[in-house]
């Protein structure tokens, strides 16, 4: 999400720093948010880099969204390996995206003794549901069900335990539906040749 020279990324994997640079996400940006989901590097890999390059070349602080004490302790002990400073980066209160959007966090399963935050993105044009990570097949079709989400992205695997399986979303059409998080190209094949949409960057 970017407008009024603030930008929200919903979660910094390993190569989105290289797509922030090469589609040039930060021009005219004033303020950087990141909200993320959970703690498996294809979600947060490429933050300590992203934190780095806007403190050592923009000259701005990323802002971090605070999810929980213990996810947020969690999160700031993993950037102090990377090399990362504090003093790079602030952590901040969802609450200070008023104004911008509303982000209203929903914890879901995913792993084990791992917390995971599902999230809803909501401005004066769109109301957006994504998913992360997740396993919960009820949670899925209760959003589906909820008329008033104007997108919904969901990430899907296929006989995996940590995964809503695409056999199960499949029988969910919905114009409203992406689809995304392909372990090999078989799924993404099955997913473009039943008519599920997938997100621009994934064409």
């Amino acid at each position: 999400s970017k407008k009024n020279n603030k930008i929200l990324f919903l979660d910094y994997g390993m190569d989105t720093f290289s797509k922030t640079l090469e589609h040039k996400l930060l021009d005219n940006v004033e303020d950087i948010y990141v909200f993320i989901s959970h703690l498996h590097g294809d979600h947060v890999g490429g933050l300590p880099t992203f934190i780095q390059y806007c403190s050592i070349v923009l000259k701005k602080k990323v802002k971090v969204i605070h999810n929980s004490d213990t996810f947020t302790n969690e999160l700031v002990k993993l950037l102090n390996i990377t090399g990362v400073l504090t003093s790079d980066y602030s952590i901040v209160d969802k609450n200070e995206l008023n104004g911008f959007v509303n982000l209203r966090l929903i914890p879901t399963t995913h792993a084990e003794n791992l917390e995971c935050f599902s999230v809803i993105l909501k401005d004066l044009e769109d109301k957006i549901f994504y998913s992360a990570d997740t396993n919960d097949l009820k949670q899925f079709i209760s959003i589906i069900k909820d008329r008033s989400f104007t997108k919904i992205y969901y990430e899907i695997g296929e006989n995996s335990p940590f995964h809503i399986d695409f056999k199960d979303v499949s029988a969910y059409k919905d114009d409203r539906l992406y689809l995304m998080h392909f372990p090999n190209q078989n799924l993404l094949d099955k997913v473009r040749c039943n008519g599920f949409k997938i997100p621009d960057f994934l064409r």
